[in-house]
């Protein structure tokens, strides 16, 4: 064991102070190897399980649009979305479909909070 390492673990078993509780967070960031019996936080891995699962949802919603994008252009033409065209002018707001689209993910978001 190196010498900053035990300066660290004998610091940390004397005291419990704030400033003690970064070391142990930044410790394996800064690649200082902390001795047996210290425990490292593990409090960025349901971060990492929330940031894998937003990324499935993302890769699993891109497909639909690249395999079914032809079926849903029905989407953005709704009653109620607003198109304006003029000469050198085109306005476009698809309220109807923020709204859906508001409506579905406020659903999927109250699944998944229910699950997890």
């Amino acid at each position: 064991m190196d010498r900053i390492s035990e300066q660290i673990a004998g610091g940390m078993r004397r005291s419990g102070r704030l400033e003690d509780r970064y070391i142990l967070q930044l410790a394996p960031a800064v690649g200082i190897a902390l001795p047996p019996g210290i425990p490292i936080p593990k409090q960025m891995q349901p971060l990492g399980k929330y940031i894998v699962i937003i990324g499935v949802v993302i890769i699993v919603i891109g497909l639909i649009f690249w395999l079914a994008g032809d079926k849903l252009g029905w989407f953005g033409n709704l009653p109620g979305d607003i198109r304006v065209e003029r000469k050198n002018f085109r306005f476009y707001m698809p309220i109807t479909s923020m709204i859906l689209v508001s409506i579905l993910l406020s659903l999927l978001l109250w699944v998944f909070r229910r699950l997890f």
